[in-house]
């Protein structure tokens, strides 16, 4: 999974606007993990679900940490994920009023909030819930059609979940609701034999409303309890056949970015920032038991106590302009900080 709200990068000059946007002080970006228990057990998922719902002591640290920031912001961005963020549908709501209605009090102060979900959960009346919030950009997974997603995305009692959330987007599309939706679609070895088939179902139901969108993705091993029991495709196989899969999609839905190398990163702005259901702050949703996402914890009174000499591989990219930091500062760091990772750590501690 990824998050929905990457910032596209101009072709033209490392100096755009969106990496002025990427290190503006006057923008918060908190990707929040209202629980990480999820209702589903994705035959490839790197979590591990050890981390419940978030404590409302964390709660109210974020709330303060929005009160500190809010009178020096043009934007408030609220970004949701998991586990999956809808198991905690109260926070979600409580938070976003609270941030939306402390933009709205500001002197100018725009308010913004997205989800990644597995859309399970989001039914025509949480959706309505969820829009009157603020949250009306979402991220959601299917992976091909019904007997290949049920596979590979099951619920965690072994249930099938594609026709329930395909009900669900169906709704959505019939609805006048305003919202924006990535259908990330995802293919591997598992259904590449299904997949053209797939597309085109996906074009005849979505093709002509522009408030979906299309990412493509290649399944990954991102490592975690489930890492090695899964096969994927090589590099150059998932580009060959992103390709040609795209061609399938292109004049008929957009897609959500270009591909990598296109966009910055949330992980790598400097004002974007993890929150963990237990305090804890880190840079990037995937490598959550990487010890080098560590970066510290937010306080009760919403300070954010960072450990010294953390961020800087995360900002590198903004420092050097590279693509590849941009686009994905954690895939990318040098192998030095791979062997670095426990001096630092001691260093930090001591």
């Amino acid at each position: 999974m990824s998050l929905v709200n990457e910032t596209p990068v101009s072709r033209n000059s490392p100096f755009d606007e969106s990496l002025l946007k990427a290190i503006s002080p006057k923008i918060l970006e908190l990707i929040i993990f209202p629980t990480e228990k999820c209702n589903f057990r994705c035959t490839y998922c790197y979590e591990d679900f050890s981390i419940g719902k978030m404590k409302p002591k964390t709660i109210q640290a974020i709330k303060n940490l929005i009160d500190h920031r809010i009178s020096e912001l043009s934007l408030l961005k609220l970004a949701w994920f998991g586990g999956e963020p809808l198991l905690a549908k109260n926070i979600i709501l409580d938070l976003c009023r609270f941030g939306k209605k402390r933009a709205s009090e500001a002197a100018s102060c725009d308010f913004y909030s997205s989800m990644t979900t597995n859309g399970y959960l989001l039914d025509i009346e949480t959706a309505k819930e969820l829009s009157s919030a603020g949250v009306w950009e979402y991220q959601i997974t299917l992976d091909g059609p019904a007997d290949s997603h049920d596979r590979t995305r099951p619920t965690q009692f072994g249930d099938g979940t594609y026709q329930r959330i395909w009900n669900n987007l169906v709704a959505l599309r019939a609805s006048d609701l305003k919202f924006s939706i990535i259908l990330r679609l995802h293919f591997g070895p598992h259904n590449i034999e299904v997949f053209p088939a797939f597309i085109s179902e996906i074009v005849a139901q979505f093709g002509n409303d522009n408030r979906f969108c299309v990412d493509l993705q290649g399944v990954q091993d991102w490592g975690g309890p489930k890492t090695g029991s899964f096969k994927t495709f090589s590099r150059k196989e998932r580009a060959d056949l992103l390709a040609n899969f795209q061609a399938l999609i292109d004049g008929h839905l957009p897609r959500a970015h270009d591909g990598p190398g296109t966009t910055i990163c949330y992980a790598a702005k400097a004002n974007s920032f993890v929150i963990r259901a237990d305090g804890a702050i880190g840079k990037c949703t995937v490598a959550l038991s990487d010890e080098r996402n560590h970066l510290g914890r937010l306080a009760d009174d919403g300070t954010m106590e960072l450990r010294s000499g953390k961020l800087a591989p995360w900002m590198r990219g903004i420092t050097t302009l590279d693509s590849g930091a941009l686009s994905c500062p954690f895939g990318s760091m040098p192998q030095q900080w791979h062997s670095k990772k426990e001096e630092n750590h001691n260093a930090d501690a001591s």
